[in-house]
């Protein structure tokens, strides 16, 4: 298969047009703890029977969930093969979905891969092991481990390849054909494809977090500041002050979007998708994910059962009318039981935290 450089398929006409007709944010399920909102063209940002979640990543035109239980569950579009979940032998923790692929890691330090493959993206080195982070790009893939950064897939930009003298990266994140990691002295690096600047990082004193868009990078300092660059032509490296600190950054096609200590998330760039419009819950807030014209966010509070917020008499009712039934299973074992009540009342009541 042929692969543009960017983003091919409907007309951007068609695809806001889609977007308009179906709903821009759907919840997940009732008593849910994960929201996704912005482009459904492709059924992204419609994740049925989703509850509570311990990773979220968005792609291009799928979204993809690690359930508390370690299973995973795929969103949206599958032109090639991004829903179509190998077997696993290990407990997944954490995924990220590339442009057509989407690469998960387990408990174990393994990595596994699938969707496109047409430039190498699934083809996980045979003797990778240790892996601590995984990060899938446009079309290339990258696993961060203790001794240092692996890639395989397109390297038609240089993207895989960690240039040399930086020490073992302490973090990393793909983009579209370029990528970003901190290094071992908490700088940030970029590399890869330049066309738009975006491997120009600021010198940026003790980084803390990463994200690598569509053709423009964030970086999150110390010192509270928020650095972009990179494409701006929907002004999504016009980052402003925030009234309060952040703590979470992502980067997505032509915007990006930043978790406030407050629990509210600001974003930047176009919004012709919706893809600005955050939803108001579920609160307190665990992941932020972007996509190329989706974003998400998720809490994993396995005691919230009702998704309030809130560890309280509620999720006991809940449980209570669920027992027997995997609803308000927190421990994992397929039935909601005495085991899981346990842990309920265990549980210190009040906001999650």
């Amino acid at each position: 298969m042929r692969h543009n450089r960017f983003p091919s398929g409907p007309s951007r006409a068609a695809l806001i047009a889609a977007s308009a007709l179906a709903s821009v944010f759907t919840a997940a399920a009732s008593h849910a703890q994960v929201a996704v909102w912005g482009n459904n063209s492709s059924g992204q940002a419609t994740l049925s029977g989703v509850r509570r979640t311990m990773d979220i990543s968005c792609g291009w035109y799928h979204t993809a969930v690690v359930h508390d239980c370690h299973t995973v569950s795929v969103f949206g579009d599958n032109s090639l093969g991004q829903r179509n979940i190998p077997a696993f032998t290990g407990s997944i923790v954490a995924v990220s979905a590339g442009a057509y692929h989407t690469a998960a890691l387990d408990d174990s330090g393994a990595v596994v891969c699938w969707g496109d493959n047409a430039l190498g993206q699934l083809n996980v080195p045979a003797n990778l092991t240790g892996v601590l982070e995984v990060a899938a790009g446009g079309f290339h893939t990258l696993a961060r481990t203790s001794t240092g950064l692996v890639g395989w897939g397109d390297n038609s930009s240089g993207q895989r390849d960690l240039p040399g003298g930086y020490g073992v990266p302490q973090a990393v994140s793909a983009g579209a054909y370029h990528s970003v990691v901190i290094t071992a002295n908490s700088k940030v690096l970029a590399w890869g494809a330049n066309n738009y600047g975006q491997t120009d990082a600021f010198n940026i004193p003790n980084v803390l977090k990463i994200s690598a868009g569509l053709t423009h990078s964030l970086a999150l300092g110390v010192d509270g500041r928020l650095y972009a660059w990179g494409d701006n032509s929907s002004g999504q490296c016009d980052v402003t002050d925030t009234k309060a600190p952040i703590v979470a950054i992502a980067a997505g096609g032509d915007f990006s979007l930043a978790l406030l200590s407050t629990d509210e998330i600001v974003g930047w760039g176009s919004n012709a998708f919706g893809q600005l419009d955050a939803q108001d819950s579920p609160r307190p807030i665990d992941k932020l994910a972007a996509g190329l014209h989706h974003a998400a966010i998720s809490n994993l509070c396995p005691a919230d059962l009702n998704g309030d917020g809130l560890v309280d008499a509620g999720d006991l009712g809940l449980l209570l009318a669920n027992w027997g039934m995997p609803f308000a299973d927190i421990d994992c074992d397929g039935t909601t039981n005495a085991s899981d009540l346990s842990l309920l009342l265990m549980t210190p009541w009040g906001p999650c935290s």
